[in-house]
């Protein structure tokens, strides 16, 4: 609506007729050159710079001040006459601020499309969004995720928001693994526009290599082949031959990625202190101490023969595939399964779980199974089970029963000189309930005894056992020796 024309040499001004015509202000069809007005107001042509072929007639759209269209007054009002010949024109428009989209131009980082060939006076009120000052890190070494961008924005109006390809919605993205990364910024107009970078792997191996030049301590960097202490980013290999192996101690908590173990090497995780798995362990080891081992959430395996002294954590979101290669020491336990401390994941495969008894024959020790489809004979040739439906009235321990066949869940079991019991399968986890039962005899007092057992691969908590079986009468606890 504010359109007009002007001759320069002459000081004319034609402005809009008020009607319904300011739509045909301008335009231009692909068989002429820019028209104004509806009318054909003023019309120009592709070599009005050598014949007199453009022609103007104001009075239609642009308002020729003396005279209506058509007329000769309207005709010569704009040069002094009809068909003219010119040299230059040039078209003007002032437009508000609206907001522009534009590509990358991935050599320069400059987010508008050629924006270094690009006038910037030529869109008023347009703030070009400019990244060319943004620093990309590559990975410290191959596979790690350490890299990071740092986005470095010039132009454009604040506020800024961000979305990355990795979902990621801040300005500097960190923690990325080798990869192309895209962002698109909105800035506080409304202006979009997109960028992508790259992040290297490092040329460098992960792989980090225990040499114990200075001690046993795994927290001394110089006990490392690089001279850093091993990342949660890091894969590390450990060499049972190298003396000494690397101890985890002082209530200080380390991670690492893949572990490689070779000749049987040996880790040990003193009590009040950790160590994290990102990855999966690779190669036969001993873990021993009893502090513990964690698994981060993901999916790990532990390929090899591998013992652990100490607890194993596998939190929620945390899978461990244990391919038949854990083996937990007596004492030792395995935290998983919903409602456990430190657990919360889940365990795929079988365990072994050693517990220790007396070798004598004349020495009975009690036993429950933690994992499932264990034959009693793992208990000896002299093994019994209690059954309070024997009903002895006189002594109820002469209710024991021999016993046979495949150990029962949470049932307890009396083995003669046992030794070292080796229980193999699958682990139980989760909340269990195990049958009582109470049989009526001539002595009250002997009726109702029953023997259970734990049915996990780990300590039982005998309070909070207690806590959640408040029928349990006599509620003392009794060690058995």
């Amino acid at each position: 609506p504010g359109a007009f024309l002007f001759n320069l040499t002459e000081g004319n001004r034609f402005s809009l007729l008020s009607g319904g015509n300011q739509g045909i202000a301008t335009y231009h069809s692909s068989s002429y050159g820019p028209t104004f007005g509806g009318g054909h107001d003023v019309y120009f042509n592709s070599n009005m710079n050598s014949s007199s072929t453009g022609h103007s007639n104001l009075g239609y759209t642009y308002d020729c001040v003396i005279g209506s269209y058509g007329s000769s007054t309207c005709r010569e009002a704009l040069t002094g006459e009809y068909n003219f010949m010119i040299d230059e024109i040039e078209v003007y428009s002032v437009v508000p601020y609206t907001p522009y989209n534009f590509d990358a131009d991935n050599d320069s980082y400059d987010i508008c499309q050629d924006c270094d060939d690009m006038d910037a006076s030529m869109y008023p009120g347009v703030n070009f969004i400019d990244v060319a000052g943004t620093m990309v890190q590559n990975t410290t070494c191959t596979g790690a995720s350490d890299g990071s961008i740092d986005l470095a924005l010039s132009k454009g109006n604040p506020p800024f928001t961000y979305i990355w390809s990795n979902g990621s919605t801040g300005e500097d993205p960190n923690g990325l693994a080798a990869g192309n990364y895209q962002v698109t910024v909105t800035e506080g107009g409304g202006c979009t526009a997109t960028a992508s970078f790259t992040v290297n792997d490092g040329v460098a191996s992960c792989s980090i290599t225990w040499t114990g030049g200075t001690s046993n301590d795994w927290n001394d960097p110089t006990n490392w082949s690089g001279g850093a202490v091993p990342t949660s980013s890091e894969d590390i290999s450990i060499d049972g031959s190298i003396t000494p192996q690397p101890t985890i101690t002082g209530l200080i908590f380390k991670e690492v990625k893949d572990i490689t173990f070779t000749n049987n090497a040996t880790v040990t995780i003193d009590g009040g202190s950790s160590l994290t798995i990102h990855g999966d362990m690779t190669g036969a080891a001993s873990f021993s101490g009893t502090g513990t081992m964690k698994f981060s959430p993901g999916t790990h395996d532990v390929n090899d023969a591998t013992s652990v002294s100490g607890v194993v954590e596998v939190p929620t979101g945390a899978t461990l595939n244990t391919n038949g290669n854990l083996t937990l020491e007596d004492g030792a336990s395995l935290m998983d399964g919903t409602g456990t401390t430190g657990g919360g994941g889940t365990v795929n495969g079988n365990i072994t779980v050693k517990r220790h008894a007396a070798t004598s024959a004349q020495a009975f020790n009690l036993f429950g199974t933690p994992a499932d489809n264990v034959s009693v004979s793992v208990l000896g040739s002299t093994v019994y089970w209690f059954n309070e439906t024997n009903n002895d009235a006189t002594d109820f321990r002469n209710d024991w029963a021999a016993a046979s066949g495949t150990m029962t869940r949470g049932l307890g079991y009396t083995a003669a000189g046992a030794g070292t019991v080796t229980f193999y399968g699958d682990p139980f986890e989760g909340t269990y309930q195990i049958p009582v039962t109470n049989t009526p005899s001539a002595n009250s007092g002997e009726d109702g005894w029953n023997c259970l057992s734990n049915p996990y691969p780990s300590s039982l908590n005998a309070i909070a056992f207690l806590n959640a079986n408040p029928l349990i009468a006599n509620e003392n606890i009794y060690l058995w020796d």
